[in-house]
């Protein structure tokens, strides 16, 4: 076997293991896709709930105003929890976050950002543009999430109560058809809900037990904490999506070099057998002139 076809023989070993590498992770991100959407789909439908909920009791206490839903009027500090990944290969799912991040900070010079970071990724790339960060955790497990998002909201409502900042938001990917993912912003703090037109109130006339400030008290903090949490969702949905789009484009690219090299080496091969052959018929030549 001479050097060009040992060379291209090797080649064509690191590709076919290139291609079951990204077929495998296809396979997985597509598997976790599907598990991501479902409890997606079960958060949204609990804070859906738990939205309807807490308007209700505030229209039984009209007269109460809790801190979270304080609206104030200049904004100059502002806190965002930025949802993102720990590791690539998702295609452009981290430069889409840190888009929507820098473009929020374009429009809004003169206010403060405090930053919280979910993921490695967005971390390294906010350090490496300048923005400072307060802290950037690993991104969880979705099992194991639950502590590290009931931590961040209870941070990030410290924050807002005690007036070091003036309002919080959320920066998280959403799947929309799953090959194509957006960068969504959300309000956090204070928590904001309108009431429809024409609403007509159900528990204006219920009793609450021990108080409606305290049950209030105890919903506008599940709410805070279930808004992140479904943004985490969301994102690690989209996540997903992203990595098995990229992933079956790669695995795509792979095979198509394969067959590429494939022709290659047997050109080669056949190249090889035919000077053989000539080296051959010319000694027998060779050897009968003689």
């Amino acid at each position: 076997m001479s050097t060009g076809q040992q060379r291209t023989k090797k080649r064509l070993g690191g590709i076919s293991k290139i291609r079951k590498v990204t077929a495998a992770m296809h396979r997985v991100a597509a598997t976790r896709l599907a598990n991501d959407r479902r409890a997606m789909l079960t958060a949204g439908h609990y804070s859906r709930k738990l939205l309807e909920i807490l308007r209700e009791v505030c229209v039984a206490a009209p007269d109460y105003r809790h801190i979270l839903l304080d609206r104030r009027r200049h904004q100059h500090t502002v806190e965002i929890a930025v949802f993102s990944s720990d590791f690539g290969m998702c295609g452009g799912f981290n430069v889409q976050l840190m888009d929507k991040l820098q473009g929020f900070i374009e429009q809004n010079p003169a206010q403060i950002v405090k930053l919280r970071v979910t993921g490695r990724i967005a971390g390294r790339m906010a350090r490496r543009a300048g923005i400072a960060l307060i802290e950037n955790n690993p991104q969880p497990q979705r099992l194991q999430r639950t502590p590290q998002i009931d931590a961040l909201a209870g941070r990030m409502t410290q924050t807002f109560v005690s007036r070091n900042s003036d309002a919080a938001y959320i920066i998280f990917s959403r799947d929309i058809n799953g090959i194509k993912q957006e960068a969504v912003m959300e309000q956090l703090l204070p928590v904001p809900f309108e009431f429809p037109a024409g609403h007509r109130p159900k528990l204006a006339a219920a009793l609450f037990e021990p108080s409606v400030e305290s049950v209030l008290e105890h919903l506008l903090g599940e709410y805070v904490a279930q808004a992140l949490d479904r943004a985490f969702l969301s994102s690690l949905a989209a996540e997903n999506a992203a990595r098995r789009t990229a992933m079956a484009q790669a695995t795509d690219n792979a095979a198509e070099t394969q067959r590429e090299v494939e022709k290659q080496y047997r050109r080669i091969r056949q190249n090889d057998i035919t000077r053989e052959m000539l080296e051959t018929g010319a000694e027998q030549a060779w050897q009968q002139d003689a």
